[in-house]
């Protein structure tokens, strides 16, 4: 990972806490969305990298991908986001900096 770019010391351990926690809980091999493909690669699971920031093009590639993980920001989502039925917070990775969600795979929106 270090090769890529110079890491901080938070950075490090907050690709540590993800990894932990979708290990436990998940299991290897998951497909996660997320902007930072590393997190994914570290859980030993397939990384979904939308181009953007925005919420709604990371929750349609998890949908057209099968994926029911999306790592994001809070800021990210901006106020005028609304959670759909489908999906559902289940952690807040790193002191909160991040919100993980699953994604019902069985609905549709």
């Amino acid at each position: 990972m270090q090769g890529v770019w110079p890491t901080k010391q938070f950075d490090e351990q907050c690709s540590r806490d993800v990894r932990d926690l979708l290990l436990s809980r998940y299991g290897p091999d998951q497909s996660l969305v997320a902007k930072d493909g590393r997190f994914a690669y570290v859980a030993q699971g397939k990384a979904i990298v939308p181009k953007t920031t925005q919420p709604q093009e990371a929750l349609t590639m998890a949908r057209e991908r099968g994926a029911h993980l999306w790592l994001t920001r809070p800021q990210w989502l901006g106020k005028a986001f609304v959670v759909p039925p489908d999906v559902h917070e289940v952690a807040r990775p790193c002191a909160g900096v991040f919100i993980l969600y699953e994604i019902d795979r069985t609905k549709t929106q």
